[in-house]
């Protein structure tokens, strides 16, 4: 079990109207998720923001933040410094990734 200390939650929001905007979102905190790996920090996912996003006192948390009516929360994610070490990538075993493609 990973314990975050000096954590910080990190949202992405979009309007409300904006047809990609979870897409945009995901793809956004995937890029964090992966950034925060790189930096040594550990990271997760957190999506009950999204679904209460309309829930007034999550509102009320998000509003000074910059949060407007017309925008909802979409995808969160949890960053901090974590109590244990990651453990060591296992090397990759030749000849597991096959193509057949020819270009």
């Amino acid at each position: 079990m990973k314990c975050f200390f000096k954590q910080a939650l990190i949202s992405a929001v979009a309007p409300r109207d904006r047809t990609n905007g979870m897409a945009e979102c995901a793809a956004a905190v995937e890029n964090m998720l992966l950034a925060a790996h790189s930096l040594g920090l550990g990271a997760c996912w957190i999506n009950q923001p999204h679904w209460f996003t309309d829930v007034p006192a999550l509102r009320a948390l998000f509003v000074p933040l910059g949060l407007t009516d017309d925008e909802v929360i979409l995808a969160s994610l949890c960053v901090g410094h974590t109590n244990i070490d990651n453990p060591p990538v296992p090397s990759r075993k030749d000849g597991r990734i096959q193509s057949d493609i020819s270009l």
